[in-house]
């Protein structure tokens, strides 16, 4: 499954427009823009809701760094060692990474070159390290 298409303001009100004109159904306004009933719903909902404004783009994450994005920040007293990280599937930590906390995984873990761990692994099948430093918390 691919991601959603995005559409501009200007063709989510030209639709709304054809809609409310009369010139077209949600149907047809759906097969032409290749988007589903529920799309072009939510799109009348929300014009009528607060007007053009609705379809301003939104701000994104775009000052956060890619290193930001991935670290997890603990507040509230919570420490690394009280933090457990249950995941169903494979559990890879990135080259140079640092990881404190403890992993329960029903897969493997793989730690990749120059990574780091504080913490403990509980791995149902398989352990990996390379070039690693490992230490328990």
């Amino acid at each position: 499954m691919g991601r959603k298409q995005k559409y501009s303001k200007e063709i989510k009100l030209l639709a709304i427009q054809k809609y409310q004109d009369g010139f077209k159904s949600k149907c047809e306004l759906a097969i032409e823009l290749e988007c589903s009933i529920k799309s072009i719903d939510q799109w009348i909902r929300n014009y009528k809701s607060i007007g053009e404004s609705a379809f301003n783009n939104k701000p994104r994450n775009q000052a956060y760094t890619k290193e930001l994005k991935t670290e997890v920040i603990l507040t509230g007293g919570l420490l690394a060692e009280n933090t457990y990280w249950v995941v169903a599937d494979t559990v890879a930590i990135g080259v140079g990474s640092t990881f404190q906390g403890v992993i329960l995984t029903a897969m493997n873990v793989s730690m990749n070159t120059g990574s780091s761990i504080v913490g403990m692994i509980y791995a149902q099948t398989s352990v990996s390290f390379d070039a690693t430093t490992a230490a328990k918390a």
